[in-house]
């Protein structure tokens, strides 16, 4: 049911919402599946019944219980090839992969509306940073060519006073638009 929230927590009622709705359908999704795997356990079961009142009709029953656990998984066995290489099997597995991945979405979504409240960067938090680490660093590598291109002249009329980071000598940070060097 598409119900609109209302008021100033509507995102977070919206998503909570949604991992409910994924959470049932992943649920229903897993059930069917596990529903489809017991089907083979099932019809074993009948057929190594039906197998037993044979033998008890003709020739009597075995005395090794290791040859009815043999005869069962022998049957079992087939069952479980059918149902593998059957269409039913491959659709219902995916329909259930497909149910686990909206879930683990829309938990993730949840999760991260859980983490902003806690005082932890979350992941939007340090992709922002990555990137703004990543800008710097570019910046530097540009300043060093351009400091480089330069010669002797030095970084600050080079730059024209542009007041940025750079990396001396020692790997230590100057924030002055002046070559460290002088």
């Amino acid at each position: 049911m598409n119900v609109p929230q209302l008021g100033l927590t509507r995102s977070y009622q919206e998503r909570m919402g949604r991992f409910t709705d994924r959470f049932n359908l992943f649920q229903g999704a897993m059930a069917q599946f596990m529903y489809l795997l017991y089907l083979p356990m099932e019809k074993s079961f009948k057929v190594m019944q039906e197998k037993l009142e044979a033998l008890t009709g003709e020739e009597g029953l075995p005395e090794d219980s290791q040859a009815y656990y043999r005869m069962w998984v022998k049957i079992l066995e087939g069952h479980y090839m059918t149902l593998f290489k059957s269409s039913e099997y491959t659709q219902v597995l995916g329909k259930t992969l497909n149910a686990m991945e909206d879930f683990m979405v829309a938990k993730h979504e949840m999760l991260q509306d859980f983490v902003q409240m806690l005082p932890v960067p979350t992941q939007k938090d340090m992709d922002g940073l990555y990137k703004e680490l990543y800008l710097l660093k570019k910046r530097i590598r540009q300043l060093e060519k351009n400091r480089g291109a330069a010669g002797s002249k030095g970084l600050g009329s080079t730059l024209g006073g542009d007041v940025s980071l750079i990396g001396n000598q020692n790997g230590v940070s100057s924030l002055s638009g002046q070559n460290p060097r002088n």
